[in-house]
């Protein structure tokens, strides 16, 4: 099998397990009310979304813009469907994360470190909640 074709395929079982578990927690009263840190970002979405690019804080950035920005802009696209939306985008990068870990692996230590490692994150069960919460993690 390519190269490519591995990667396709790793980051569609990456993806589907992703999905997976955000169908399991769609019905979870939390998934569109977040709390503590998600809570945070997801006011600082709303308020980004609603045009307050830049004072969307009541005070100096106490945490990197690029997160509540991007949440913003997906908040501003999807509105109602936020929550959804957001995690569905995080749910791809996570699943992208895994194909590029193949990518990588493969190019620096072979073809089966690097499957290795892409299947061991792609079914890494706090990679998988960390990717469909509203946290940075997945950015990062």
């Amino acid at each position: 099998m390519s190269t490519p074709k591995a990667a396709a395929y790793l980051f569609a079982g990456a993806l589907i397990l992703r999905l997976a578990y955000i169908y399991e927690i769609a019905d979870n009263p939390f998934f569109t009310s977040p709390v503590v840190d998600a809570f945070t970002y997801s006011q600082q979405a709303a308020a980004i979304a609603g045009g307050a690019w830049l004072d969307y804080a009541p005070g100096p950035f106490w945490q990197p813009p690029l997160y509540p920005w991007l949440l913003g802009a997906i908040h501003w696209l999807a509105g109602d469907g936020f929550f959804l939306a957001a995690r569905l985008l995080q749910a791809a990068l996570g699943a992208l994360s895994c194909a590029l870990l193949f990518l990588l692996g493969n190019q620096l230590f072979g073809r089966r470190v690097g499957l290795v490692a892409s299947a061991a994150l792609a079914a890494y069960g706090p990679a998988i909640y960390f990717d469909a919460e509203l946290l940075p993690a997945v950015v990062a």
